[in-house]
């Protein structure tokens, strides 16, 4: 991982609202939670293995998801699984694209922005975020991992490029 700048709490907020259309939704909240929490913050640039090593969420904290029933939304159990993972598990499930339409299309999407060299950020926290449940995972011996805060599709949709190299900028909140 090379430190390419140091970043304020203010500027990594003006960065989160400048890529959402300054839409102070779910994510924003959780962000500013973080921040909070680990205190600073650095515009990053991560190796190809560094990025398929970052730990990722559980995936029902985005409006892709809206498949309720009575006990709440469907959830896709990827915490604790690494990028790597989590798009193999998503490539191999041949129902994925029909099963999850609305994620399938954002990952598109941000695949065809991602091979237009529409660069995007991702926001990551070193060590475990306080939204992640310990029951999952061991991510109590795993302060050193990055995990994912932000970014689900795009991540996802990179690991379908052969050239990962400078295309998504990574925000590391620690």
């Amino acid at each position: 991982m090379k430190i390419l700048k140091n970043l304020s709490s203010r500027e990594i907020l003006k960065i989160y609202l400048e890529e959402n259309n300054r839409i102070k939704g779910p994510d924003y909240k959780q962000i500013k939670r973080v921040i909070r929490k680990k205190k600073s913050g650095y515009l990053v640039n991560l190796t190809k293995k560094e990025i398929e090593e970052i730990i990722m969420v559980n995936h029902f904290l985005c409006n892709c998801n809206y498949y309720f029933n009575f006990k709440g939304m469907v959830l896709r159990k990827f915490a604790g699984l690494n990028l790597k993972q989590v798009f193999l598990k998503i490539v191999k499930d041949e129902k994925y694209p029909k099963k999850y339409l609305v994620c399938w299309e954002r990952i598109n999407k941000q695949k065809n922005l991602l091979e237009q060299k529409k660069r995007s950020t991702i926001f990551l926290s070193q060590g475990r975020p306080f939204f992640f449940d310990l029951s999952y995972f061991g991510a109590d011996k795993q302060e050193s991992k990055l995990f994912l805060v932000d970014g689900f599709h795009r991540l996802v949709a990179l690991m379908f490029l052969k050239n990962k190299s400078n295309i998504l900028k990574f925000v590391l909140i620690k």
